[in-house]
Protein backbone atom coordinates (compact mmCIF):
# COMPACT_ATOMS: atom_id res chain seq x y z
CA UNK A 1 0.00 0.00 0.00
CA UNK A 2 1.53 3.32 -1.07
CA UNK A 3 1.35 6.56 0.92
CA UNK A 4 -1.68 7.86 -0.99
CA UNK A 5 -3.60 4.63 -0.39
CA UNK A 6 -2.72 4.70 3.32
CA UNK A 7 -3.96 8.28 3.54
CA UNK A 8 -7.25 7.38 1.88
CA UNK A 9 -7.71 4.35 4.13
CA UNK A 10 -7.74 6.67 7.17
CA UNK A 11 -10.20 9.12 5.65
CA UNK A 12 -13.67 9.43 7.12
CA UNK A 13 -16.58 8.83 4.73
CA UNK A 14 -17.17 12.59 4.73
CA UNK A 15 -13.56 13.23 3.73
CA UNK A 16 -13.56 10.56 1.03
CA UNK A 17 -16.76 12.04 -0.37
CA UNK A 18 -15.03 15.39 -0.60
CA UNK A 19 -17.64 17.35 1.37
CA UNK A 20 -17.07 21.08 0.90
CA UNK A 21 -19.57 22.45 3.44
CA UNK A 22 -20.70 21.73 6.97
CA UNK A 23 -23.85 22.52 8.94
CA UNK A 24 -22.50 25.85 10.21
CA UNK A 25 -22.40 27.16 6.64
CA UNK A 26 -26.20 26.85 6.43
CA UNK A 27 -27.54 27.19 9.96
CA UNK A 28 -27.31 30.99 10.18
CA UNK A 29 -29.17 31.42 6.88
CA UNK A 30 -32.09 29.21 7.87
CA UNK A 31 -32.29 30.56 11.41
CA UNK A 32 -33.24 33.92 9.94
CA UNK A 33 -35.40 32.69 7.06
CA UNK A 34 -39.05 33.71 7.12
CA UNK A 35 -41.35 30.80 6.28
CA UNK A 36 -43.22 33.08 3.86
CA UNK A 37 -40.05 33.19 1.76
CA UNK A 38 -40.14 29.40 1.47
CA UNK A 39 -43.76 29.62 0.39
CA UNK A 40 -42.89 32.17 -2.31
CA UNK A 41 -40.02 30.06 -3.66
CA UNK A 42 -42.15 26.92 -3.69
CA UNK A 43 -44.69 28.57 -6.00
CA UNK A 44 -42.22 29.54 -8.72
CA UNK A 45 -41.86 27.35 -11.83
CA UNK A 46 -39.56 24.38 -11.20
CA UNK A 47 -37.42 22.18 -13.44
CA UNK A 48 -39.05 19.25 -11.62
CA UNK A 49 -42.54 20.16 -12.82
CA UNK A 50 -42.54 18.15 -16.03
CA UNK A 51 -40.98 15.15 -14.25
CA UNK A 52 -43.32 14.99 -11.27
CA UNK A 53 -46.55 16.67 -12.39
CA UNK A 54 -49.59 14.43 -12.71
CA UNK A 55 -48.07 11.83 -10.38
CA UNK A 56 -48.42 11.01 -6.72
CA UNK A 57 -46.38 8.90 -4.37
CA UNK A 58 -43.42 9.40 -2.07
CA UNK A 59 -40.41 11.61 -2.59
CA UNK A 60 -37.23 11.68 -0.49
CA UNK A 61 -34.80 14.59 -0.88
CA UNK A 62 -31.08 14.64 -0.15
CA UNK A 63 -30.31 17.97 1.51
CA UNK A 64 -33.98 18.63 2.14
CA UNK A 65 -33.83 21.43 4.71
CA UNK A 66 -35.86 24.49 3.75
CA UNK A 67 -36.80 22.77 0.49
CA UNK A 68 -39.16 24.63 -1.88
CA UNK A 69 -39.44 21.39 -3.84
CA UNK A 70 -40.80 19.39 -0.89
CA UNK A 71 -43.12 22.24 0.06
CA UNK A 72 -44.45 22.19 -3.50
CA UNK A 73 -44.76 18.39 -3.55
CA UNK A 74 -46.56 18.31 -0.19
CA UNK A 75 -49.20 20.74 -1.47
CA UNK A 76 -49.70 18.48 -4.49
CA UNK A 77 -50.39 15.48 -2.26
CA UNK A 78 -47.00 13.77 -2.25
CA UNK A 79 -45.62 12.07 0.85
CA UNK A 80 -42.41 14.01 1.55
CA UNK A 81 -39.33 13.10 3.58
CA UNK A 82 -35.59 13.68 3.48
CA UNK A 83 -32.26 14.13 5.21
CA UNK A 84 -30.19 17.19 6.09
CA UNK A 85 -27.40 18.03 8.53
CA UNK A 86 -28.74 21.52 9.36
CA UNK A 87 -31.32 21.42 12.14
CA UNK A 88 -32.55 24.99 11.55
CA UNK A 89 -33.19 24.17 7.89
CA UNK A 90 -35.32 21.17 8.86
CA UNK A 91 -37.19 23.24 11.45
CA UNK A 92 -37.95 25.79 8.72
CA UNK A 93 -39.47 23.14 6.45
CA UNK A 94 -41.40 21.41 9.24
CA UNK A 95 -42.79 24.78 10.39
CA UNK A 96 -43.98 25.47 6.86
CA UNK A 97 -45.70 22.09 6.59
CA UNK A 98 -47.36 22.58 9.99
CA UNK A 99 -48.59 26.09 9.18
CA UNK A 100 -50.15 24.86 5.94
CA UNK A 101 -51.57 21.73 7.60
CA UNK A 102 -49.55 19.45 5.34
CA UNK A 103 -48.31 16.03 6.37
CA UNK A 104 -44.66 15.88 7.43
CA UNK A 105 -42.87 12.64 6.67
CA UNK A 106 -39.71 11.13 8.07
CA UNK A 107 -37.07 13.89 8.26
CA UNK A 108 -33.62 12.75 9.35
CA UNK A 109 -31.16 15.20 10.87
CA UNK A 110 -27.47 14.38 10.76
CA UNK A 111 -24.44 13.73 8.59
CA UNK A 112 -25.51 12.00 5.39
CA UNK A 113 -22.39 9.81 5.58
CA UNK A 114 -23.16 8.58 9.08
CA UNK A 115 -26.94 8.11 9.05
CA UNK A 116 -28.03 4.70 7.82
CA UNK A 117 -31.16 4.60 5.64
CA UNK A 118 -31.99 0.98 6.51
CA UNK A 119 -35.42 1.75 7.97
CA UNK A 120 -36.43 3.40 4.69
CA UNK A 121 -35.21 0.58 2.46
CA UNK A 122 -37.26 0.13 -0.72
CA UNK A 123 -40.00 2.53 0.41
CA UNK A 124 -39.64 5.59 -1.84
CA UNK A 125 -40.82 6.33 -5.38
CA UNK A 126 -38.40 9.19 -6.10
CA UNK A 127 -35.02 10.11 -4.63
CA UNK A 128 -34.36 13.73 -5.54
CA UNK A 129 -31.77 16.42 -4.95
CA UNK A 130 -31.68 20.06 -5.97
CA UNK A 131 -28.47 22.00 -5.44
CA UNK A 132 -26.88 19.32 -3.29
CA UNK A 133 -24.51 17.03 -5.21
CA UNK A 134 -22.25 19.86 -6.36
CA UNK A 135 -21.09 20.37 -2.77
CA UNK A 136 -19.15 17.09 -2.93
CA UNK A 137 -16.08 16.19 -4.93
CA UNK A 138 -17.22 12.58 -5.13
CA UNK A 139 -21.03 12.27 -4.83
CA UNK A 140 -21.20 8.66 -6.11
CA UNK A 141 -20.95 7.01 -2.63
CA UNK A 142 -23.84 9.18 -1.42
CA UNK A 143 -26.00 8.19 -4.37
CA UNK A 144 -25.11 4.52 -3.99
CA UNK A 145 -25.94 4.50 -0.27
CA UNK A 146 -29.19 6.44 -0.44
CA UNK A 147 -30.58 4.87 -3.61
CA UNK A 148 -31.38 1.89 -1.37
CA UNK A 149 -34.46 3.82 -0.21
CA UNK A 150 -35.96 3.40 -3.70
CA UNK A 151 -38.60 0.89 -4.59
CA UNK A 152 -37.59 -1.48 -7.40
CA UNK A 153 -39.23 0.77 -10.00
CA UNK A 154 -38.23 4.03 -8.31
CA UNK A 155 -36.20 6.78 -9.93
CA UNK A 156 -33.50 9.28 -9.02
CA UNK A 157 -33.95 12.86 -10.24
CA UNK A 158 -30.87 14.99 -9.72
CA UNK A 159 -30.66 18.72 -10.41
CA UNK A 160 -27.55 20.80 -9.91
CA UNK A 161 -27.02 24.49 -10.71
CA UNK A 162 -25.32 25.15 -14.02
CA UNK A 163 -21.91 26.33 -12.83
CA UNK A 164 -20.72 26.66 -16.43
CA UNK A 165 -23.18 29.41 -17.36
CA UNK A 166 -22.93 33.18 -17.53
CA UNK A 167 -24.30 33.71 -14.02
CA UNK A 168 -21.66 31.42 -12.55
CA UNK A 169 -18.92 33.84 -13.60
CA UNK A 170 -20.61 36.60 -11.60
CA UNK A 171 -21.00 34.22 -8.66
CA UNK A 172 -17.30 33.28 -8.69
CA UNK A 173 -16.20 36.90 -8.91
CA UNK A 174 -18.36 38.40 -6.16
CA UNK A 175 -18.52 35.48 -3.70
CA UNK A 176 -15.34 33.40 -4.11
CA UNK A 177 -15.66 31.83 -0.64
CA UNK A 178 -19.05 30.28 -1.36
CA UNK A 179 -18.02 29.51 -4.94
CA UNK A 180 -15.18 27.36 -3.61
CA UNK A 181 -17.75 25.21 -1.80
CA UNK A 182 -19.00 24.00 -5.18
CA UNK A 183 -17.69 21.53 -7.76
CA UNK A 184 -18.29 22.28 -11.43
CA UNK A 185 -19.97 19.32 -13.14
CA UNK A 186 -21.07 19.21 -16.77
CA UNK A 187 -23.92 16.91 -17.95
CA UNK A 188 -21.53 14.05 -18.78
CA UNK A 189 -20.02 14.21 -15.28
CA UNK A 190 -23.48 14.18 -13.72
CA UNK A 191 -24.36 11.04 -15.66
CA UNK A 192 -21.05 9.42 -14.73
CA UNK A 193 -21.46 9.95 -10.97
CA UNK A 194 -24.79 8.13 -11.13
CA UNK A 195 -23.37 5.29 -13.22
CA UNK A 196 -20.50 5.01 -10.71
CA UNK A 197 -23.17 4.66 -8.01
CA UNK A 198 -24.60 1.61 -9.79
CA UNK A 199 -27.55 3.42 -11.38
CA UNK A 200 -28.63 3.35 -15.00
CA UNK A 201 -29.49 6.38 -17.10
CA UNK A 202 -33.17 6.91 -17.87
CA UNK A 203 -32.82 10.44 -19.21
CA UNK A 204 -29.35 11.82 -19.87
CA UNK A 205 -28.40 14.90 -17.89
CA UNK A 206 -29.08 18.04 -19.87
CA UNK A 207 -29.21 21.80 -19.48
CA UNK A 208 -32.73 22.73 -18.43
CA UNK A 209 -34.84 25.78 -17.65
CA UNK A 210 -35.28 29.36 -18.81
CA UNK A 211 -32.72 32.00 -17.95
CA UNK A 212 -33.07 33.26 -14.37
CA UNK A 213 -31.31 36.50 -13.44
CA UNK A 214 -31.44 35.55 -9.76
CA UNK A 215 -29.92 32.07 -10.13
CA UNK A 216 -26.44 32.02 -8.52
CA UNK A 217 -26.17 35.83 -8.46
CA UNK A 218 -24.91 36.92 -4.99
CA UNK A 219 -26.97 40.10 -4.77
CA UNK A 220 -26.05 40.74 -1.14
CA UNK A 221 -22.34 40.72 -2.00
CA UNK A 222 -22.93 42.94 -5.02
CA UNK A 223 -24.96 45.44 -2.99
CA UNK A 224 -21.98 45.91 -0.65
CA UNK A 225 -20.02 47.38 -3.59
CA UNK A 226 -22.41 50.32 -3.92
CA UNK A 227 -21.88 53.45 -1.78
CA UNK A 228 -25.62 54.16 -1.55
CA UNK A 229 -28.55 51.71 -1.31
CA UNK A 230 -30.55 53.73 -3.84
CA UNK A 231 -27.83 53.29 -6.47
CA UNK A 232 -27.90 49.55 -5.89
CA UNK A 233 -31.68 49.40 -6.24
CA UNK A 234 -31.49 51.28 -9.54
CA UNK A 235 -28.75 48.93 -10.75
CA UNK A 236 -30.77 45.85 -9.82
CA UNK A 237 -33.91 47.15 -11.53
CA UNK A 238 -31.95 48.03 -14.67
CA UNK A 239 -30.34 44.58 -14.68
CA UNK A 240 -33.64 42.81 -14.22
CA UNK A 241 -35.62 44.72 -16.85
CA UNK A 242 -32.71 45.19 -19.24
CA UNK A 243 -31.23 41.68 -19.13
CA UNK A 244 -33.09 39.22 -16.92
CA UNK A 245 -36.67 39.68 -18.08
CA UNK A 246 -35.95 39.82 -21.84
CA UNK A 247 -33.71 36.73 -21.75
CA UNK A 248 -36.19 34.75 -19.65
CA UNK A 249 -38.93 35.38 -22.22
CA UNK A 250 -36.99 34.51 -25.34
CA UNK A 251 -37.99 31.11 -26.84
CA UNK A 252 -34.45 29.78 -26.57
CA UNK A 253 -33.43 26.15 -26.23
CA UNK A 254 -31.75 25.54 -22.85
CA UNK A 255 -28.02 26.03 -23.29
CA UNK A 256 -24.78 25.83 -21.36
CA UNK A 257 -24.58 29.61 -21.30
CA UNK A 258 -28.10 30.48 -20.09
CA UNK A 259 -29.84 27.44 -18.55
CA UNK A 260 -30.05 27.57 -14.74
CA UNK A 261 -29.84 23.81 -14.11
CA UNK A 262 -28.44 20.49 -15.24
CA UNK A 263 -30.98 17.71 -14.66
CA UNK A 264 -30.80 13.94 -15.16
CA UNK A 265 -33.07 10.98 -14.39
CA UNK A 266 -31.79 7.57 -13.28
CA UNK A 267 -33.04 4.21 -12.01
CA UNK A 268 -31.75 1.18 -10.19
CA UNK A 269 -29.83 -1.18 -12.40
CA UNK A 270 -31.35 -4.64 -12.73
CA UNK A 271 -28.57 -6.02 -10.54
CA UNK A 272 -29.57 -3.58 -7.77
CA UNK A 273 -32.94 -5.17 -7.17
CA UNK A 274 -32.79 -8.68 -8.63
CA UNK A 275 -30.22 -10.12 -6.24
CA UNK A 276 -32.82 -11.29 -3.71
CA UNK A 277 -34.39 -14.76 -3.64
CA UNK A 278 -36.85 -15.54 -6.37
CA UNK A 279 -40.43 -16.19 -5.30
CA UNK A 280 -41.39 -19.84 -5.14
CA UNK A 281 -43.63 -21.20 -7.86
Amino acid sequence: MDAAQKSRSHESPRESGGALTDAADWDSYYEGLDVSRLDTLSRLPSVFDTLLSGRTGSVFELGCGGSPLLARCARAGWSVSGVDFSKPSLVCLERYLTQHQLAAGNFLCGDIFQIEPNELSESVDFLVSAGFLEHFKNPAPILKKWSTVLKADGQVISAIPNLLGANARVFAHYDPVFWNQHVVFDPAAVDQMHVDAGLRIVQKAQYLGRYDIHMLIPWTKISARFPHPQLYRLFKLATYFGIGLPLSRLPLEPSRRLAPYIVGVYALSKRSFSAGPKPSA
